[in-house]
């Protein structure tokens, strides 16, 4: 009898596609807390009523999806690709000359990833191509390492999962993590607040692109307007946040995440709250939870008016540096 595999040891390689679901080398890599990206044929039953049987006695093969949930540490440095292509906006050059800004805008272009999982100890790994990210999440909270959580779409499986490769970190996550005490305050109409968790949500809105002739989807596109949410949980302080949900506020937020020379500037634009409970629910601490809808300028034209931006500074000179 074959051996267990146990999730220890998984790791989640990528490459950037010049052909949207063409597979590449993985040039990059980043440990993972999980992931369930695979290949996921989807069947259904033929509901006619020739078939004297008590039950369904046909079925065909709807689709072949490729689908599933990732989550890793966020870093300061490695994470670049996946930020760029989470974004939809591959940035310009970095300006500086070490320590190095790259500049990160929201944009409309999602070209391919060709992820390659490590499956633990199971020394097999799964290649899997046109890899988008429909949804994602950057969460920050105190005394915990930064995490990012996606969904993944991707075209299919390039082939029968294999011997698995070798992952080439670029460094360790104890060195490059994100972590809750770099968290600055957060910034809102000219207010400072500071928070116990912070989490940026975009919905990309990335659909499957389904012809006839073919079970697989074709290079998945915007089926709306994203959208970028702020949380924060803050402790009540005042009834500041209170009364301009009451009145309609609209403001720019900002925080940074700073470590020596390292540091994530984020700004997010024209943000108005959309829910601000302070539930009592107790003796204890109250806290308000904030959401934040953030828009893109409406008389803007170019990158820099999108509703989200992160400038990362760090010491590679590429944003694609592993």
């Amino acid at each position: 009898m074959a051996g267990e595999s146990f999730g220890r040891g998984s790791a989640f390689g990528h490459g950037i596609e010049s052909t949207w679901g063409t597979a590449v080398s993985r040039s990059n890599w980043l440990q993972v807390f999980s992931c369930t990206l695979q290949e996921r044929p989807e069947f259904a039953w033929i509901d006619h009523l020739s078939s004297g049987q008590a039950d369904y006695s046909e079925d065909y093969q709807v689709r072949t999806g490729c689908s599933g949930d990732l989550e890793l540490p966020f870093l300061y440095e490695g994470c670049g690709v996946v930020l760029a292509h989470a974004m939809g906006s591959t940035p310009g050059a970095a300006s500086g000359g070490g320590p190095y800004v790259h500049t990160f805008n929201r944009g409309t272009s999602f070209p391919g990833l060709t992820v390659e999982l490590v499956r633990g100890t199971s020394g097999k790994s799964e290649i899997l191509t046109g890899v988008v990210f429909p949804s994602w999440e950057l969460v920050f909270e105190r005394g915990a390492v930064s995490r990012f959580r996606a969904s993944l779409l991707g075209k299919f499986a390039n082939a029968a999962r294999s011997s698995a490769a070798t992952p080439s970190y670029g460094g360790t996550v104890q060195s490059r993590a994100m972590l809750g005490h770099h968290v600055g305050s957060i910034t809102w109409d000219g207010n400072q607040h500071t928070a116990q968790r912070i989490s940026i949500s975009v919905d990309n809105k990335l659909e499957r692109m389904e012809d006839l002739g073919s079970l697989y989807t074709g290079q998945p596109g915007m089926g709306g307007f994203g959208e970028v949410l702020v949380r924060a949980t803050i402790s009540h302080r005042s009834e500041t946040l209170y009364n301009a949900w009451r009145a309609g506020t609209e403001g720019d937020i900002t925080f940074s995440v700073t470590s020596g020379a390292l540091d994530l500037a984020v700004t997010a634009r024209n943000a108005r709250i959309r829910s601000a409970p302070a539930d009592i629910r107790g003796a204890g601490l109250i806290t308000e939870e904030i959401e934040f809808a953030c828009k893109a300028d409406a008389s803007g034209s170019g990158s820099s008016d999108g509703a989200l931006t992160f400038v990362l500074t760090n010491n590679q000179a590429n944003y694609y540096t592993n």
